[in-house]
């Protein structure tokens, strides 16, 4: 166990940092399919390589609606995690992270439920690189005992 000092816990901007970087990579990648539902082609060639390597995809205005939907939300949801991030110092650090972990593990699975049954392994993949980056910071502030984490630098 971690000896606390002054109520602060002493690896909590490690967690604050990899949650930063995590939460700024999923904003860029919500922009970039927000971008992208404006140009089929780029959209058709991502959507085929992330979804179903070695196919050609073609995708509708519907497909592109939804998929510029889906970026508006991951950059949505990215940008709230910045802002706790950037206010941590003044909220309970292990609510915070409790919270953040609960909706990254509801994502996860629901996503993977859904991309598995469409047959979409390589986006299960991604996702878990997204769930490394948001949920492990995530379970670390959690485990915060008291709250508080010292103000960041």
């Amino acid at each position: 166990m971690v000896q606390m000092t002054s109520g602060l816990h002493p690896g909590s901007m490690e967690h604050r940092t990899w949650l930063r970087r995590g939460a700024y990579f999923t904003e860029i990648s919500g922009l970039l399919m927000v971008i992208s539902a404006f140009l089929p082609g780029v959209l058709d060639a991502a959507m085929g390589a992330v979804f179903w390597p070695g196919s050609e995809v073609t995708l509708g205005e519907p497909a592109r609606l939804i998929a510029g939907i889906a970026g508006a939300c991951l950059t949505g949801w990215a940008a709230t995690i910045v802002m706790l991030e950037r206010r941590l110092d003044r909220l309970d650090a292990a609510a915070v992270g409790r919270a953040l972990l609960t909706g990254v593990l509801t994502w996860y699975v629901l996503d993977g439920v859904v991309s598995v049954a469409f047959g979409a392994y390589l986006n299960v993949a991604s996702n878990t690189v997204y769930l490394a980056l948001l949920g492990l910071p995530a379970a670390g502030l959690s485990r915060i005992a008291g709250g508080q984490v010292e103000a960041r630098a």
